[in-house]
């Protein structure tokens, strides 16, 4: 009879005033011999109006469980449950205020009365929000964001989860509850949780150097090299700025781009200041896949995804496009809202590669302001938890506004006061997608708010909105000015003068265009390809094409494509080399830092062996014999008496010596194509030496 009674008595506990049912509901029970708590949460299904609802029981284990048959009208509720012996059946009456209810409950000719009350802080927010649907699609259309989910928690209640607009606008395919959005940066939070339960377990250090869990791991700079710690990748403070388009859209692993951080510049000292790096909580992610011995997808599900109830949640853009229920991304084009293609980022999964809905998100939320812990599961310990949202390190400069001041970071979280209140949160933007979580850990209150535009500036706006009427503060209408101001910038945009730096319009390019096409190399960023294309220059880097306007003498700009947002005012400047060719090339790739110097590289013939093979041969320069050797896919000078020199590919015909950069050997052909002589270029001047047969 008891687990009857434990339905029954949720299912009583959704009937609710004229108001409505929404909202946690808590109780007990007098059995005879013990008290049996309990707890419900239910809500109104948005499409048929139908009433919801689950029920957990801490005493018998049961979170969750789902209600049936809920019936409420004029403040009565009744309901029966189905396949339970006894024909169990509920009927009680709401009081006045709507947060007390009594009633019978009846089964096997056994009645026995129950009171439950409903959450008071829960009930004043669902106030708090009334009218927030009407804002939220007025404020969508002004801002032109095509999909909008969003999910409010109070005292451990979700008050809200819902969704608006369109997760696909060409279908009008509607936002629900559980649509899947890229979440973005807002993935650094669970790495530093993942870390988190390693270090709790004894596993890991904050304070320990990466060194320590990855004994490969290499930077540019040997000090920082043996000096950073698990602290400093999420925190920011390794010295290196963002360096982001390393790996935006390359197809290289996390490996790959793991081998490339020690070719990489800084342009501070570890922890000199605060720098975002995404590849740093890359490497974050590695030490904990290292030390679990999983991949880092396989940890955080284990650890944190599985526990919290997020089983929708994911790192795979392949997976979350085979589920029907996922938003498209948009981005605004020339004023209009363009579909663009999925960005692939598995690669610093770590960093920004969470797929996941705002119901699954609003458990995440919950777990961030129950100091770790999951029902009466504790997956971090209050300590590690907290530490998370602890300023470690400054994050803002000079306040601008009376509103939000004294920013800093923690582990994988900003924090600052926000109207005189502790906020802690994180936003994240990717192709197509902004997020945004958002905690008032001293109020345990909390927000996320998942959009399908790329760089929407409305999920901030409505947090603050939604956290002022949490907090019962005097509205700032951050919606409306924000609103106001976007539209007298829209107006005055012929008014904003020209930010390009000066032009010599008459400047011609030193060389024909095709002369600058080839390959250019740097060992941190990779592989840069120029070519022409309808009499024009492109560059080709991580697999995205992007057109190059001549500005003057060697500079061109590159310009924005839908296909490349981020490559739109890139500087691209070509040098000449010591013979009058066109040489390296220099692109301001990370702003923070000096541009990046890529080499020019040799054509791909030249380490061909069919193609070296014709220059095999002995020639006599001043006297001596010269003997050009293949080995493999390269050739090596020899003279008599002397250690063999590698010769290294340069251009057409030409080499210089690895060891002498400046010393030069320049094959000559004669006119039927076969080579007749080789010239030597010193600095000092150029030798003949002829072939002989």
């Amino acid at each position: 009879m008891l687990p009857s009674l434990i339905v029954i008595l949720a299912s009583l506990m959704l009937t609710g005033p004229e108001q409505g049912l929404e909202g946690r509901w808590a109780g007990s029970i007098e059995i005879p011999g013990s008290k049996l708590e309990f707890r419900i949460d239910f809500q109104r299904d948005d499409e048929d109006g139908d009433w919801q609802g689950k029920i957990s029981i801490p005493l018998k284990k049961l979170t969750d469980i789902p209600l049936k048959d809920i019936d409420f009208s004029d403040g009565k509720a009744s309901f029966s449950l189905s396949n339970t012996p006894g024909n169990p059946t509920f009927n009680g009456q709401l009081s006045p205020n709507g947060n007390l209810f009594t009633g019978e409950f009846t089964q096997s000719g056994e009645t026995i009365p129950f009171v439950m009350s409903r959450s008071e802080r829960g009930f004043a927010a669902r106030r708090a929000l009334a009218g927030l649907d009407p804002m939220i699609e007025e404020a969508m259309a002004n801002f032109q964001v095509p999909g909008l989910a969003l999910a409010v928690v109070v005292d451990d209640e979700v008050i809200l989860a819902r969704g608006y607009g369109f997760r696909n606008i060409e279908d009008q395919a509607p936002v629900t509850s559980r649509t899947l959005f890229a979440a973005g940066s807002t993935t650094k939070a669970m790495t530093s949780a993942l870390l988190g339960t390693l270090v709790d377990e004894g596993a890991l250090a904050w304070h320990k150097p990466v060194l320590d869990y990855l004994p490969d791991f290499r930077l540019h700079d040997e000090y920082a090299t043996r000096s950073l710690t698990v602290r400093d990748l999420l925190t920011h403070r390794s010295g290196l700025p963002r360096h982001d388009l390393v790996w935006y859209n390359a197809a290289e692993t996390s490996k790959q781009l793991y081998q490339r951080l020690r070719h990489l510049k800084p342009n501070r000292e570890p922890r000199q200041s605060f720098q975002y790096q995404n590849l740093m909580y890359m490497v974050a992610g590695m030490i904990g896949a290292r030390v679990t011995g999983e991949t880092y997808p396989e940890a955080v599900r284990t650890r944190l995804l599985k526990p919290l109830g997020m089983h929708d949640s994911n790192f795979s853009i392949e997976v979350t496009r085979q589920i029907t229920d996922h938003a498209d991304p948009y981005r605004l084009v020339d004023g209009e809202l363009k579909r663009v293609p999925f960005r692939e980022t598995s690669a610093v999964a770590p960093a920004i590669s969470l797929n996941t809905h705002v119901e699954d998100m609003a458990r995440w939320v919950r777990f961030q302001l129950s100091d770790g812990r999951v029902g009466d599961v504790q997956i971090l310990s209050p300590s590690t938890a907290r530490a998370m949202h602890t300023p470690h390190v400054s994050a803002g400069g000079y306040p601008r506004s009376r509103n939000r001041f004294l920013q800093s970071y923690g582990l994988g979280w900003f924090i600052e006061s926000y109207r005189g209140h502790y906020r802690v949160y994180h936003s994240g933007n990717i192709d197509g997608f902004t997020s945004l979580v958002s905690l008032l850990p001293l109020k345990k209150a909390g927000l996320v708010i998942l959009a399908n535009k790329w760089s929407a500036e409305l999920p901030e706006l409505l947090a603050f909105e939604i956290t002022d009427r949490l907090l019962g503060l005097e509205s700032s209408d951050w919606v409306g000015r924000a609103r106001n101001s976007r539209l007298a910038g829209l107006e005055n945009t012929e008014d904003i003068p020209d930010t390009e730096p000066p032009r010599r319009k008459r400047a011609k390019h030193a060389h024909p265009l095709k002369d600058y096409t080839g390959s250019y190399l740097n060992k941190g960023y990779g592989e840069v390809l120029i070519h022409l294309e309808d009499g024009k220059l492109h560059a080709t880097y991580n697999r995205i094409t992007t057109p190059l306007e001549h500005w003057h003498y060697e500079r061109f700009r590159a310009m924005e494509t839908p296909e490349g947002p981020t490559r739109g005012g890139l500087w691209f400047r070509f040098t000449n080399d010591m013979d009058g060719y066109v040489g390296d090339l220099s692109i301001n790739l990370e702003r923070a830092a000096d541009p990046i110097e890529f080499q020019r590289q040799p054509d791909r013939d030249m380490t061909d062996p069919a193609f070296l093979s014709q220059f095999t041969g002995t020639y006599l320069l001043e006297g001596m014999v010269l003997s050009i050797e293949q080995k493999g896919n390269s050739l090596c000078a020899v003279i008599a008496g002397r250690p063999p020199r590698d010769l290294v590919p340069v251009r057409d015909t030409t080499f210089c010596l690895e060891v002498a950069r400046d010393t030069r050997i320049e094959f000559e052909r004669d006119k039927s194509g076969d080579v007749i002589r080789a010239l030597i270029h010193r600095p000092g001047g150029t030798s003949v030496a002829e072939r002989r047969e």
